[in-house]
């Protein structure tokens, strides 16, 4: 097996087309959160991100993309990127273990590793870290129908939007709407949410902006709105690629949080999904309890650390063996010396 690694800024249009390839082959890998456009568009703000060039007999067979802390030789989760992988065909299997040692990378930390089942080891601490999905290719009837059985809270729903309607008139949703200013308002939700500070702020709005323009028919960013009249309440940003629903992120206005605004635009967006072109919904790793509340499907994916092959931990691993079997090794030797004299 040969790698080689190179900046993700620098995947070139054909790398791009053979990993879209080998992603299509792949049902487990199939939404956008595994498309290399999205690995690049945060590779242009974000430092230090690389992919793992991975070849079987000379022919590029896999790629391994990831973000390396220098300091620690060790890799770590991408931000803005909320799963993990080895972009390849279904068939192919990868010591994992042995790619790190490779590329020099200590450990590989993720946080929602998709398509385990063909990684090597399998041991180790792992934890099940599911992605949930809202899954409507069986209609939306359907769907309610299975939601209901939930017992969620529906009507103190309709009661919050009843309320904000006599406060605010007449709710309007937007499927797609418009970029820059709406983006902005956006990352300010964001900052104040979630105390982001404004390097993050200004890196963040850069990006989305960035895959928000993409001129690419197949893998396209949508920002779903609901508005009490021109009163933005509530935006997601999502990609959408092949009739998948990516939750890249969310916001509202704060001012609004007892109505549950981010809930109404939801469900607007699950009602509206064939406007929107999309089956599948990602809501991504994590259980919060709207995805909880709301999902109706799941996507496997684990939690945990692959770390390299170490010369060190197999001679520690030895020697730790030479100092378990010594007692023994003594004790038959007194046992011997012992059976001599008899």
């Amino acid at each position: 097996m040969r790698v080689d690694v190179i900046p993700i800024k620098e995947l070139s249009q054909s790398m791009k087309r053979d990993w879209l390839k080998m992603q299509a082959s792949n049902p487990g890998i199939s939404g956008p959160f595994f498309h290399p456009e999205l690995f690049v568009s945060v590779g242009q703000y974000c430092p230090d991100i690389f992919v793992a060039l991975l070849y079987r007999e000379n022919k590029l067979a896999g790629f391994l993309p990831f973000q390396n802390n220098r300091k620690l030789s060790a890799a770590r989760p991408m931000r803005f990127c909320n799963f993990q992988a080895v972009i390849c065909d279904p068939s192919q299997s990868w010591d994992v273990p042995a790619i790190l040692k490779k590329i020099k990378i200590n450990s590989w930390e993720f946080e929602a590793f998709v398509g385990f089942e063909n990684m090597r080891p399998r041991e180790g601490d792992f934890q099940i870290n599911n992605s949930l999905r809202i899954d409507l290719t069986g209609g939306l009837e359907g769907y309610w129908a299975f939601i209901k059985t939930k017992q969620l809270h529906l009507k103190d729903l309709d009661c919050k939007q009843r309320k904000l309607r006599l406060i605010k008139g007449p709710l309007r949703f937007v499927p797609n709407c418009d970029g820059a200013k709406t983006l902005h308002k956006f990352v300010q939700w964001k900052i104040s949410r979630y105390d982001h500070n404004p390097q993050w702020a200004s890196q963040t709005e850069k990006m989305l902006e960035h895959i928000y323009r993409l001129e690419d028919p197949l893998f396209q960013a949508v920002m779903p709105a609901l508005y009490a009249g021109d009163e933005l309440l509530a935006v997601d940003f999502h990609i959408r690629y092949q009739g998948h629903l990516g939750g890249l992120h969310r916001a509202f206005n704060p001012h609004y949080e007892k109505f549950s605004v981010g809930i109404l635009l939801l469900h607007e967006i699950i009602n509206l999904h064939k406007e929107l072109e999309f089956n599948i919904f990602d809501l991504g790793p994590g259980v919060l309890p709207y995805k909880v509340d709301y999902s109706n499907s799941s996507l496997a994916a684990i939690k945990g650390t692959f770390k390299a092959d170490s010369v060190k931990e197999k001679i520690k691993s030895i020697n730790w063996l030479y100092q378990c079997l010594l007692p023994v090794a003594r004790f038959k030797r007194r046992i011997a010396a012992i059976l001599s004299y008899i």
